[in-house]
């Protein structure tokens, strides 16, 4: 188990594939010691023994290299422990995995019950997006069963994918009280977007303390393969 999940975990010098909840597999290991390393743009390398004899599961936690991707980490770890803690389901999900950049994109979602709601993308880079709530859409209370789609039709413009190239996460984050994470002012601009070139890195870093205070019923995410 691998925090963050878009590391690169090699066993005896063979790497094991992760899945977007950062769970990898190593089958016929024997009881011995063996070897690993674990490795992600943004995070400190680390590198140990285990024997499989006396430990089955091995979490391993990357540190991050700055508060970007410490808050990219929180993100996931959040959304890893609601899915199993849950209230009541949300959904998020775009028309495919992959897209290139310069495509145009669109956010899908949907609750099973009422809540309050926030859509962030976070980058290969740390950097954060809240898509949801909007200029456009600033109250971020939804309706249950229906499908909101970011941006909408009546927007008048159309989003298109950005670099960098590499893995973006999409996280979706439900409560049953008004989320208070993001500093939704929106004067002069679409989106909050938290950007390595103008952003202080306190003000990324409060994000993430204020999301550990949040009172959360769900979350879920997806990735985009950007290229």
């Amino acid at each position: 188990q691998v925090a963050p999940p878009d590391a690169r975990l090699h066993v005896e010098g063979e790497e094991v594939e992760l899945d977007q909840q950062g769970y990898g597999t190593k089958k016929g290991l024997v009881s011995k010691e063996y070897t690993y390393s674990v490795s992600a743009e943004g995070y400190k390398r680390k590198t140990g023994t285990f024997n499989p004899a006396t430990k089955s599961i091995v979490s391993l936690e990357l540190p991050a290299e700055d508060a970007y991707y410490s808050t990219k980490k929180k993100f996931f770890q959040i959304a890893r422990k609601m899915r199993q803690q849950r209230d009541f389901e949300v959904k998020v999900w775009t028309e495919k995995d992959t897209y290139q950049i310069g495509e145009t994109i669109r956010f899908h979602f949907r609750s099973e019950k009422d809540c309050y709601l926030n859509l962030v993308n976070i980058n290969s880079r740390g950097e954060v997006t809240l898509f949801f709530p909007n200029r456009y859409h600033q109250n971020n209370r939804i309706r249950a069963g229906k499908a909101y789609t970011i941006p909408a039709r009546d927007y008048g413009f159309s989003l298109k994918v950005q670099p960098p190239r590499g893995k973006d996460r999409v996280f979706l984050l439900a409560s049953n009280t008004q989320l208070d994470i993001f500093d939704t002012d929106f004067s002069g601009k679409s989106f909050l977007s938290l950007e390595r070139d103008g952003t202080d890195s306190d003000q990324i870093r409060g994000i993430g303390v204020k999301l550990n205070r949040s009172e959360l019923q769900s979350a879920a995410q997806c990735t985009i393969s950007v290229q």
